[in-house]
């Protein structure tokens, strides 16, 4: 599993890392707000690459997101689309 932080806005992604705060950290230092980075996993070896949208860093009582997981689908798209631009996904 690799995991990984995206800026939904700037449309950057960070990969790797030990936490996903490592990645976070990353895109913070590179000037994404952090309101606007969102973290997950990401398995591409297997047979169809799989993604969830789960992570500590997702955790925002202030934006509404009180889990893991991001629950907002409009943020999950953002993602997602974000994603496929770096990484080669179906």
């Amino acid at each position: 599993m690799i995991k990984f932080a995206i800026d939904v806005r700037m449309g950057k992604v960070a990969l790797g890392g030990e936490m996903h705060a490592d990645a976070e950290a990353e895109l913070l230092r590179a000037g994404s707000a952090q309101r606007d980075v969102w973290g997950g996993n990401l398995w591409p070896w297997e047979q169809t690459p799989r993604v969830e949208f789960i992570s500590l860093i997702n955790i925002r009582p202030s934006d509404d997101n009180m889990g893991m997981e991001i629950e907002r689908q409009d943020i999950r798209d953002a993602a997602m689309e974000v994603l496929r631009r770096w990484v080669e996904l179906p």
